[in-house]
């Protein structure tokens, strides 16, 4: 491989699995057998035992080590001066884009410096509040991005909101002011709407804002779920998240407690008389958007039955024949094979059937396509009105696929819910002063350089680049924004070699220093006389341990944190009382003396939710919004 300025660079894969083996196939890595594992943890053991097994042609060569990166907080070192050399990154958002960018950056350049923003004290957006809280495993990313953070040359600042430069922000041009060049990996934090009559019923909603607000986000922790108005809930979209959401109504409360969802939110789930959840989508199985893995998830849950449903003249949408056309497409072909087991195995049907005690459901739907939702009747009998009503029915149209599309048959399907969450697509937010494509929902870009505008043959801005669901548009996983983060560094690590990224102004006087600057004229400066105080990745630290510690103590991964206040509180701590998470709380409502039932099983249910308290977001007997500053009361909302 060559690194941007042309060298060579030499890699070492621990192992010899299928990775290794398919680079070996397209010649761009080479076996040697014999070196241990034991041995790697020895740089120049585990070198001296691969050169041993060289070619005499290849000469063995010294290793070379560099003394382990010490963490990194905002203000944790004093500002450096400018070194020799040194020219400065600045990435807006820190979610996996954010991080994978300043990654590639670091590895692609010594004298890099990156700067890190993001509007919330916490880092690492989407995977901590959008993967599904039962997917730790998936969240396990974050070790990672934590190393990257721990590196000297990379600093982090959170609370810090761009915008129009007015109530506590800074705008894109005046952060290109203080730097070389500026990476924006802002993400997508809308929804797509559906338009339709009677959306705004009391009880249709955004899966994003549900994800959001059971994940713990700030934005959302006024929100209370009310999940006991009905037994029927349908999810519009069938794609990952509306998977992750079918799972999480379905399951028990006391399955996912133990995980890092709020104790609110376990609370809204014992309280929730959900028992059948449909999962629709436009169009047919083959065409459905959800991976195989989250479906056979889906299909493992104890106590829950998946059911798959075709409708009439759809039934051949799973057949052997429709299945042996897939056999040069095998992630599709195995999730056609294990939705034919579904079907078969518990029957297509139609609509709703009853549900054996105990029993839950989720029903994938295919080829319905939404029309309007209905409001309930209201007391009394009389229709209910569509503002300020409660849902009581979506009403779809049975499609067909034609050519790819869903085309509607005219026949309707009327399925009664008390919820309806619409899981279509996110959407980008444009930021002033940057060009933004509201069609496609994304920057218009080149390689990670930001274009006037999105006609074709537009120019870049010079030193303006974009990464990840701002790059591409709200699509792929995690891992996707690996490769494209590796290609906007590539980008600014290029014009930065042929010299090509703008001056920052004031460089001359040595201004360009972005979060170590000084004088009047730096960008701590500035943040100073906006009101704006920048969480660095030392406070972070502080909201992790205390989240980790009352997590231990309830009994779950982490009993996060969803008040900013609070979040702000604990990050501007200092002193070995908080290094352990042992930091007190802002003041909270106090809890309301214990009665505990006579009754055994209520009984046990009470005393799990006391330990469920530790995590001090949640306190049986109260208002679930009640038990964090900040939220409940006037201005909560009641979905």
């Amino acid at each position: 491989a060559r690194t941007p300025t042309g060298e060579m660079a030499a890699f070492a894969l621990r192992g010899q699995g299928l990775g290794s083996r398919m680079l070996c196939r397209q010649g761009a890595c080479r076996l040697y057998a014999g070196v241990t594992a034991a041995n790697s943890s020895s740089p120049t053991t585990a070198t001296a035992a691969i050169a041993a097994t060289k070619p005499a042609t290849e000469p063995a060569t010294e290793p070379t080590t560099e003394p382990a990166p010490e963490p990194a907080g905002f203000w944790s070192r004093p500002p450096s001066a400018p070194i020799g050399g040194a020219w400065r990154v600045a990435i807006v958002g820190s979610g996996p884009a954010g991080f994978y960018t300043a990654d590639a950056l670091l590895k692609g350049s010594k004298d890099v410096r990156v700067d890190i923003f993001d509007r919330l004290p916490a880092p690492f957006g989407l995977v901590r509040y959008g993967v599904a809280p039962d997917h730790p495993e998936v969240k396990n990313v974050t070790e990672r991005f934590t190393g990257i953070a721990a590196s000297p040359r990379v600093r982090f600042a959170g609370n810090v909101r761009v915008g129009d430069g007015t109530a506590s922000t800074v705008t894109v041009e005046e952060l290109r002011g203080h730097y070389d060049a500026l990476v924006l990996a802002c993400g997508a934090e809308g929804d797509r709407r559906l338009n339709l009559p009677g959306e705004e019923l009391r009880g249709v909603s955004s899966a994003r804002e549900f994800v959001a607000w059971y994940n713990g986000h700030p934005d959302f922790a006024r929100e209370r779920w009310d999940l006991s108005r009905g037994e029927t809930a349908v999810i519009v979209g069938q794609g990952n998240v509306a998977l992750d959401v079918a799972r999480v109504l379905a399951k028990r409360a006391s399955d996912i407690a133990p995980t890092d969802i709020t104790c609110a939110a376990v609370a809204a789930l014992e309280a929730s008389q959900i028992r059948r959840v449909f999962v629709v989508g436009r169009r047919g199985p083959l065409q459905a958007a959800f991976t195989t893995k989250e479906c056979r998830e889906l299909s493992a849950l104890e106590g829950v039955r998946v059911r798959v449903e075709l409708g009439e003249g759809a039934l051949d949408a799973l057949s052997e024949s429709a299945l042996e056309a897939l056999k040069d497409d095998r992630p599709r072909r195995r999730a056609a094979e294990l939705l034919r087991k579904l079907w078969l195995a518990n029957g297509d049907g139609s609509g709703v059937q009853p549900l054996p005690s105990g029993e839950r459901e989720v029903v994938l739907a295919f080829h319905l396509s939404p029309l309007r939702f209905e409001a309930a009747p209201a007391e009394g009998g009389a229709a209910g009105g569509a503002e300020g009503g409660e849902l009581g029915c979506a009403v779809f149209e049975r499609t067909r696929v034609e050519g790819g599309r869903a085309v509607g048959t005219g026949e309707h399907v009327r399925l009664p819910c008390g919820y309806v969450f619409r899981s279509v697509g996110y959407v980008a937010f444009a930021l002033p002063g940057v060009p933004f494509d509201p069609k496609l929902s994304r920057v218009p870009s080149a390689h990670g350089r930001v274009l006037h505008s999105a006609e074709e043959g537009a120019l870049s801005l010079p030193g303006l680049y974009c990464a990840g669901w701002f790059k591409r548009g709200p699509s792929g996983v995690i891992l996707t924004n690996i490769a494209d983060a590796a290609e906007t560094a590539s980008a600014v690590l290029a014009d930065h070699a042929a010299s090509t990224l703008p001056s920052p102004e004031g460089s001359a006087e040595g201004l360009n220093c972005g979060l170590d600057g000084e004088g009047p004229d730096s960008l701590p400066a500035l943040f100073a006389t906006r009101g704006i105080s920048p969480v660095g990745f030392e406070g972070w630290a502080r909201i992790d341990a205390h989240e980790r510690k009352a997590g231990a103590e309830a009994g779950k991964r982490l009993a996060k944190v969803v008040a900013l206040d609070e979040m702000l509180w604990l990050a501007a701590q200092t002193g070995p009382a908080l290094s352990d998470g042992t930091a007190p709380s802002p003041a909270t409502s106090p809890a309301p003396a214990q009665k505990w039932s006579k009754n055994p099983a209520i009984r046990r249910r009470q005393k799990k939710n006391v330990k469920l308290a530790a995590a001090a977001d949640y306190i049986p007997g109260t208002d679930v919004t009640s038990a964090q500053p900040g939220t409940g009361g006037p201005g909560s909302t009641l979905r």
